[in-house]
Order: C-alpha cells, then sequence, then structure tokens
C-alpha cells in the first residue's frame, strides 16, 4: 500500500508501512553510516559558494576543495548556478561537496500518513527535501557522496524542537539511504535553540569568522562542539567563504596554561552557549553535573590539571556543585560569586500587617 505525502500542493507516494512506523515511533534513531573518506586531507584549505555568487563570482587561485550549495537559501529550491560552480569545484585536489539547507515543513506540506501528527510530518518534510536536493545534484555529477546539512536558526523553525529535531533525522536518513556521507553546519548555539538534545553524532563544520589562516588550528581545539559530533571543518569569513580541515585531534597544539588558580574568581566566556561541569578532569566525565549559562561566575577551589586537549579547573558554583571545567571558556575575574543561598521558608503576609 502507498500513502500520499502533498509536497508544495502536489501529492508523491511512500509505502504506507514505513509512514505508520514512524508515526508511531517504531522507527528508532541509528548510529551514523560509516562511509569511505573522501574528503579533502587534514590542514587542506578551500571554498564554499552558493546563489549569492551567481552568476560567475568564484574565488580566484587554487581552489584547494569545493562545497557547493543546492539550494536558493530554503529547502525545495535551486541554485541555478550549481551546474557551473560544480564544474569549478571540480578543479580541486578532492570530489565537490555540497550543503542543503533545512527548515521546518512549509504550511501547505502535509503527510496524510501522519494524520496531523506534527513530529511524523516534520520527518516526512525532511526525506523529501534531502530527495529533492539529491535529484537536482544528480542531474549534473551523480558522483558527489558528501553532503552537509545547513542548520541555521536564519531559517523558519518550529518552537517544539522535537519537530525540528524530526526534520534532520528524515534528512539524514534519506541521505544515507542513498550510501552518501553526512555531515552538519552550524554551531553550539545554533543547533541546541533548534534541535535542543537531538545527537546524531554527525561531523561537524561551524563557523569561526575571528579565525585566520594562522590562528585556525587553535580555533579546531577550542571551539565548542554540537550534537555529539566531531569537529572536522572549520569556516573563516574572508571576501569570500574560506573553510579550514581540522587536525585530528591528537595532533592539535597543545592549549596555553591556565592563570586560574585556587582563590581565583572567573566567569564563565562559552561563545554565547552554556559551559559543562563534569564530575571529573576530562569530556569522558559524562552526563555533566550543569550546564553553566554565559556570564556565570565561579570559585576556583584547586590546581588546573592538564589532560587531553584542555586545562581542567576545578570549582565551585552559584549552585553549589563542585565540578571541573574547560580552563579556556573561563575568564578570570575580581569579583566573587554571589553565594548560594540556603534552602528556607518565606512567610508573607499578603495581609499587610
Amino acid at each position: 500500500m502507498l500513502s500520499c505525502i502533498t509536497v508544495s500542493g502536489r501529492a508523491v507516494a511512500r509505502p504506507l508501512a514505513i509512514a505508520l512506523a514512524l508515526f508511531l515511533g517504531a522507527v528508532a534513531w541509528a548510529a551514523p553510516v560509516a562511509l569511505a573518506d573522501d574528503g579533502p586531507p587534514p590542514g587542506a584549505f578551500g571554498y564554499d559558494i552558493s546563489y549569492p555568487q551567481c552568476p560567475n563570482r568564484v574565488p580566484a587561485g587554487p581552489v584547494g576543495f569545493g562545497i557547493i550549495g543546492v539550494n536558493g537559501g530554503r529547502p525545495m529550491t535551486q541554485n541555478s548556478c550549481m551546474p557551473a560552480q560544480l564544474a569549478w569545484a571540480r578543479q580541486g585536489s578532492v570530489p565537490p561537496a555540497v550543503y542543503i539547507n533545512s527548515s521546518s515543513p512549509p504550511e501547505d506540506f502535509g503527510a496524510t500518513a501522519c494524520a496531523g501528527d506534527a513530529v511524523c510530518n516534520a520527518y516526512e518534510f525532511g526525506w523529501y527535501s534531502a530527495l529533492y536536493a539529491m535529484d537536482y545534484v544528480n542531474r549534473h555529477d551523480s558522483s558527489v557522496t558528501r553532503y552537509w546539512l545547513d542548520v541555521e536558526t536564519a531559517n523558519t523553525w518550529s518552537t517544539v524542537a522535537s519537530e525540528n529535531a524530526s526534520v534532520l533525522r528524515g534528512m539524514i536518513a534519506a541521505l544515507e539511504s542513498r550510501g552518501k556521507y553526512v555531515g552538519i553546519y552550524s554551531n553550539s548555539n545554533q543547533f541546541t535553540r533548534i534541535a535542543g538534545n537531538f545527537t546524531p553524532g554527525l561531523d561537524n563544520w561551524i563557523p569561526r569568522p575571528e579565525a585566520r589562516r594562522e590562528t585556525a588550528a587553535q580555533y579546531c581545539r577550542t571551539t565548542p562542539r554540537f550534537g555529539g559530533g566531531r569537529l572536522v571543518m572549520l569556516q573563516l569569513w574572508y571576501t569570500f567563504d574560506e573553510n579550514y580541515v581540522c587536525p585530528p585531534p591528537g595532533s592539535l597544539p597543545p592549549p596555553p596554561p591556565t592563570v586560574l588558580k585556587a582563590g581565583d574568581f572567573a566567569l564563565v566566556a562559552a561563545d554565547g552557549t552554556c559551559l559543562n561541569l563534569r564530575s571529573g578532569p576530562g569530556v569522558e566525565f559524562v552526563p555533566p553535573l550543569e550546564c553553566m549559562p554565559e556570564g556565570t561566575k565561579v570559585s576556583v577551589t584547586g590546581t588546573p590539571l592538564l589532560s587531553g586537549e584542555f586545562y581542567w579547573v576545578p570549582l565551585s558554583t552559584p549552585s553549589g556543585k563542585s565540578g571541573w571545567a574547560a580552563a579556556d571558556y573561563l575568564e578570570l575575574t575580581e569579583s566573587p560569586p554571589p553565594p548560594s543561598l540556603p534552602n528556607r521558608i518565606v512567610v508573607v503576609n499578603v495581609a499587610g500587617g
């Protein structure tokens, strides 16, 4: 049997068993598909371009590697210059990659089998928007295997994170069902605002406009990851979007020693996100005890330790918890944190007497 899905006013067919399984929650989230890595090598520089560079603006000089935008800024649209831009990218040292836009379903998208369930409908939209993009790419270069999902707050999203995560699940499933490598372009702040605690475990491509060629490797070490993935590439902003492939974690430059010491006070400075407080000095100590918001004042309680890629600082928080946090996201301050208040009962006389 087939169910009908309405895509911008037209019906398309999909096996009813799959649609119903999604609706009933019978399809569990699977681990990312492991594919042969034909991407650019660590330390390589390249560019991404899309419809804003139409009709013929491309970086001068060596390509390095190229990542081409498929859509015209939103799902189910086309970058009319993509065919020419793919031809330009094929001059690079590795085959071209592409990125596709993501968003919530438009109001005129409806999946009959979903019976009005918003999470199911979001999955179906993600699935079909990915197939739409793949079809457009395959008509011009069927050899493209590397796809990035562009996940940004600039596009339209639901206020319900589970619906947004379902869009991404549908896109990932569609791409991986066709044997594609899938990564995500976003940052920790935007991805969490859009998809909540969704952890697909896919490679991260993260914009860092303040980074430059000579400092890019250092930013690879300090940039917060998202969605349970590893950071593999940074986007640097020059005249064109330039990109840097991060070295493997074990080869990154060591962090500079922290100035923090026992008795100091520090502020959380985590690029607008929150900083995990862990039970021990390392990212392997999960789950975090809490995530301290930007600007939280903490007290340093002991000597920082170097473990892995970070110096880890023992500290106590205003909530009364003690643990460890990465020194890269803490700034020395002279001001002590507010004291944690004991639990107490407050009696209010509403009569005013």
